[in-house]
């Protein structure tokens, strides 16, 4: 067991009115501030807070010295009253409260009536002097409007100071250290973890907006990342909003590449189109008690999102092919003289001598070979000839299509002004061909991936009193990513022997294999996770404080040499000696002599290793011939946290914060 405590102490002087705070892994923000006028600090003056979505409304009232605090906000823009007896009323429209941010608003009332109002438009925070943390959030209008290629809106990662977009690190850290959230969720493939993959594929609609924590994060954020990336899913309103949309990308918009031109390959195709829509509005309740109407309106609002990725396109892809000449055995060398010569390395014809019987004598082509290898493999290459022109490189294109189902949904529900609900429901699936076998010569790859991946995720929040604020969260995440082999010999795979003597795919002289060899792997993932996140305020104290539990459940499926691999010799087979030199009229080199062996063993069949896995079943059974390797990785996270923000002045303000993490194993 490993464990892992961060401390962290922040104090902070801030002389600005508009400031911004990290808070604890949920979906919202905060809002805090100090009402005054002419003569000091307003006590008991009433703040209303209202969501310009839902019109939902909460009523705060300043402490006394002024101060004021609302935790636990949804993302989105309010329109904040402030009053009190004596002065005009103040109101700030659209203030946007971010994810995991604190807004601070300062405001100074005016000697006036009640009935009188003074309004200014609040916006956005640009400034954050309250901590040392550097943030950026992402708003909703740079994640719909900014042009992204494939409409992934972690691509905006890019625009943050320190990313970088070759390595998907920040700040020169490990991408590892990047923890990716939706709605307080982790939402990484916990197995892989590097290079920023992000199973649940966000895309710009199914995305509100996302806040990046690169440096200072406080004891609020967990999940083992010195880099925080918050996504929330969007809501829906009191008001239908939505969009259809449709775009294409086409090769009859491109141009080929020089290296296709000069080997006379043709523009790989490409055709790929995402489409889809969003929808989000209210949601109209049934009434089920006597009197009024059968419906309730303006207590639950929805919001819905679909989109399909159709790629339709091709590759180009390098093979090595045998030339016609040599697969009855021909190999042209030059002798020790300068003499271009030819001989057979399976008859011996030309040789000065009979081939002895220890090196196996005259051979004829194994019709093994001829069948799997020689007869599906192409007789000519277009481009480069190697190896004593025995081998040729063979240029094509090849489909890499991949097509993916995304669904996002979203329910809020105001069960009365001190309790709500919602519930967010995510859903991918994808069909993408992958070339990461190396054998093959057809106009599909052999591997496809597939497997789909859901995120259920339901929080309910409650106020107790005007001080206490409490949310539970809890979540399930399975995920069943797959690489499917669709074309393995079910008896054996022909191989060749590694530098360090071990069988591997591929063949002698690097020619590429006509059939597959890469097997089956996957994983079964399911992540479970529950969090409680509390927010206390008394006088100018605000309190924060929570638990976070997660569990990973990795079922790891690998096929790995499940299936026996015969090599081929390409060195010297002790059953079967190498051609001697003194057979090569004029003498030959070493590296020629190697090729004309790597020949002779590859057409003539000689097997120099083979193996099969005998994977662990089960302490009853034990290794097993042909069973797949099954792993079966568990660990939990558990961490907790607990922080004050202590406004000592308007303009001076103490962060403490203290997290205490175990990583289990």
């Amino acid at each position: 067991m490993r464990t892992t405590i961060r401390f962290i102490l922040v104090l902070s002087l801030f002389s600005l009115s508009m400031a911004r705070t990290p808070l604890s892994q949920s979906t919202t923000g905060r809002l805090v501030g100090t009402v005054s006028d002419a003569s000091g600090v307003i006590p008991g003056a009433t703040v209303v807070i209202k969501d310009n979505q839902t019109s939902r409304e909460r009523t705060v009232t300043t402490s006394g010295d002024g101060a004021f605090s609302v935790p636990q906000l949804d993302v989105g823009l309010y329109t904040v009253t402030i009053s009190a007896p004596g002065h005009k009323t103040f109101s700030a429209n659209d203030v946007k409260i971010d994810i995991g941010q604190e807004y601070s608003l300062n405001a100074n009332l005016e000697v006036g009536e009640v009935s009188e109002n003074v309004t200014v438009i609040a916006g956005a925070d640009v400034v954050n002097s309250t901590n040392a943390e550097l943030s950026n959030t992402i708003s909703p209008r740079q994640v719909l409007e900014l042009p992204l290629n494939g409409r992934n809106p972690l691509t905006l990662l890019n625009t943050v100071a320190g990313a970088n977009a070759t390595s998907a690190s920040i700040n020169g850290e490990r991408s590892s250290s990047t923890n990716y959230t939706r709605d307080g969720i982790n939402v990484q493939d916990n197995f892989i973890r590097t290079g920023g993959f992000v199973q649940d594929r966000p895309t710009v609609d199914d995305t509100g907006e996302f806040t990046v924590v690169t440096q200072n994060a406080s004891a609020d954020q967990g999940g083992g990342g010195s880099t925080q990336v918050q996504l929330v899913t969007p809501r829906g309103g009191e008001g239908f909003h939505g969009a259809l949309f449709e775009y294409n990308r086409n090769v009859k918009f491109a141009a080929n590449d020089f290296f296709n031109n000069a080997a006379g390959i043709a523009r790989p195709f490409l055709n790929r189109n995402q489409f889809g829509g969003k929808l989000s509005g209210p949601l109209a309740l049934p009434h089920f008690s006597e009197g009024g109407s059968s419906l309730i309106k303006g207590k639950a609002f929805f919001f819905a999102s679909y989109e399909r990725f159709v790629l339709r396109q091709q590759r180009s892809v390098t093979r090595t092919v045998l030339l016609g000449s040599a697969r009855t055995g021909n190999f042209t060398y030059t002798d020790n003289g300068g003499v271009t010569r030819t001989v057979n390395v399976l008859t011996g014809a030309g040789f000065t001598g009979v081939i002895p019987a220890s090196a196996g004598g005259a051979l004829a082509v194994d019709p093994t070979i001829q069948r799997r290898v020689l007869d599906p493999m192409p007789a000519v290459g277009n481009s480069t000839v190697a190896n004593n022109s025995l081998t040729q490189l063979l240029q094509f294109n090849q489909s890499d299509n991949d097509t993916r189902n995304g669904f996002t949904t979203r329910l809020d529900f105001d069960l009365n002004s001190r309790n709500s609900l919602n519930v967010v429901y995510k859903y991918n699936n994808n069909g993408d061909e992958r070339q990461v076998d190396a054998g093959g010569f057809g106009t599909h790859p052999f591997v496809l991936q597939s497997g789909p991946t859901k995120l259920f995720i339901a929080s309910y929040r409650t106020t107790i009193g005007s001080r206490f604020i409490n949310e539970v969260r809890g979540a399930y995440e399975p995920a069943e990513p797959f690489f499917k082999q669709t074309s393995l010999p079910s008896d054996f795979i022909i191989g060749t022997i590694a530098a360090n003597g071990l069988p591997v795919s591929g063949l002698p002289l690097t020619i590429s294999t006509p059939e597959a060899s890469f097997e089956d792997q996957g994983r079964n993932t399911r992540q479970y996770t529950l969090q409680d996140n509390a927010s206390y305020t008394f006088g100018n104290h605000s309190l924060r404080f929570g638990v976070d539990y997660n569990t990973q459940r990795i079922q790891v499926i690998s096929n790995f040499n499940r299936t026996p691999i015969y090599s081929i010799t390409n060195v010297n087979n002790p059953l079967t000696l190498r051609l001697a030199a003194s057979l090569f009229p004029g003498g030959i080199s070493a590296t020629q002599r190697g090729r004309a062996d790597a020949l002779r063993y590859l057409l003539g069949g000689i097997i120099g290793v083979d193996s099969v896995a005998a994977n662990f079943v089960n302490p009853s059974v034990g290794p097993q011939l042909g069973a797949p390797l099954i792993q079966q990785l568990n660990f939990e996270t558990i961490g907790s946290y607990v922080g004050d923000q202590w406004r000592i002045t308007p303009r001076l303000t103490l962060n403490l914060g203290l997290r205490y993490d175990i990583f289990t194993r």
